[in-house]
């Protein structure tokens, strides 16, 4: 089930080494084939049964803060770069 998937999280792609199981059969967890486990990082593992603690969520919230930072950023820096521009078009074709 690992070498199937590269050890990569089936979720988000990192690297996963644990295996999550999408359906039990039987009694023993060990003798589960292996298209019905998928390969899982920690924290993907622990979210799939609800088992998130506070210290993920705050992670989860700081990832989603800092990627819309880095967008906001990106927007500013490429307006920054464009407006100018555009401002001397429109001032050159005014004259």
């Amino acid at each position: 089930m690992r070498k199937r998937d590269r050890h990569r999280c089936r979720s988000c792609g990192r690297k996963g080494y644990q295996a999550h199981h999408l359906e039990y059969i039987g009694e023993n967890i060990w003798d589960t084939p292996d298209h019905l486990l998928e390969t899982r990082r920690d924290r993907c593992h622990r979210g799939e049964h609800g088992k998130l603690n506070v210290f993920d969520a705050l992670v989860r919230v700081f990832a989603w803060v800092v990627g819309w930072v880095v967008l906001i950023l990106f927007v500013l820096f490429v307006l920054s770069w464009i407006v100018p521009e555009v401002l001397m078009l429109i001032s050159k074709s005014i004259r």
